[in-house]
């Protein structure tokens, strides 16, 4: 009953409605309170996330991975897609301002990278809203892995992010202001049309599961 609870109320974002369903007409907003907080936490436990959000480590997974993204792309060397969605929050008690976003609300900053399957491999929702993209990338460990990935001689791998992420080795970002039959600018469309990966992921995402505040 607690993993119905907590999946209806992430699915409709709203307890008040889910009390409102006949199917839960004798639970209290309370109960419903108390049964997603204990099914989230069960859910963000260590060994059961790394069973699901992992990304690839070993060299064969790397290949496998990119080799779906150069098939549907036609970008060699691609790992994955990054991109920041905001994952609005009640306003906070203590520093309150490092939550408020440019886009006029209290959020997390919630890093998202994804496959060409719309996979997600990386999950970082633990920054403030204010945070610029860029900062909650260069926080995350995984930016420390491809960096030494990189350093090491690597094999080539990098990530597809926006003009809001740094140009490195290990992340791609569009070429701004580009002529039209250049190859600049055919780099770019292919830039953009694969990057949109993560966008879907993360439209897919925000569809399913309706709760916005946290």
């Amino acid at each position: 009953m607690k993993l119905l609870i907590a999946l209806s109320f992430y699915a409709t974002g709203s307890y008040q409605s889910l009390v409102g369903q006949s199917a839960f007409h004798n639970v209290s907003q309370a109960t419903v309170s108390r049964a997603v907080g204990q099914v989230t936490k069960a859910l963000n436990d260590p060994t059961i996330y790394h069973k699901y959000v992992r990304f690839p480590l070993e060299q064969q997974d790397r290949n496998d991975i990119k080799a779906k993204f150069y098939h549907k792309f036609k970008i060699p060397g691609v790992l994955g897609c990054i991109d920041g969605t905001h994952v609005a929050i009640l306003r906070p008690h203590v520093h309150e301002e490092r939550y408020f976003n440019r886009k006029g609300y209290h959020s997390l900053n919630v890093m998202i990278v994804c496959d060409s399957d719309l996979q997600i491999m990386c999950v970082d929702a633990s920054i403030p809203g204010a945070a610029h993209d860029s900062s909650v990338w260069q926080s995350n460990p995984l930016s420390q892995h491809l960096i030494s990935l990189a350093g090491s001689g690597g094999d080539g791998s990098f990530l597809l992010g926006d003009s809001g992420y740094p140009l490195r080795k290990w992340m791609m970002t569009p070429i701004l202001n580009t002529t039209e039959g250049t190859p600049q600018q055919y780099y770019y469309d292919l830039h953009v049309t694969a990057r949109n990966t993560v966008e879907r992921c993360i439209g897919v995402l925000k569809a399913r599961f309706r709760f916005k505040k946290i």
